[in-house]
């Protein structure tokens, strides 16, 4: 069994705070220099963030 935790700790919204600026930076990039890696790179942080918005609004029971 899993202890009960809360939705979000302060780190999990730290993160999310990151992940939206690199995100508003990558688009950026990706505008200018459309690379095949800087969408992948762009692909990987939405990701990320999706993952961790779930874990604050989905936290394990």
């Amino acid at each position: 069994m899993y202890p009960r935790r809360p939705g979000g700790s302060f780190l999990t919204i730290l993160a999310i705070f990151c992940l939206c600026i690199l995100i508003f930076y990558q688009i950026i990039i990706t505008f200018i220099l459309p690379f095949r890696f800087n969408v992948f790179i762009l692909l990987v942080e939405v990701f990320i963030l999706f993952w961790l918005l779930f874990r604050i609004i989905y936290p394990r029971c």
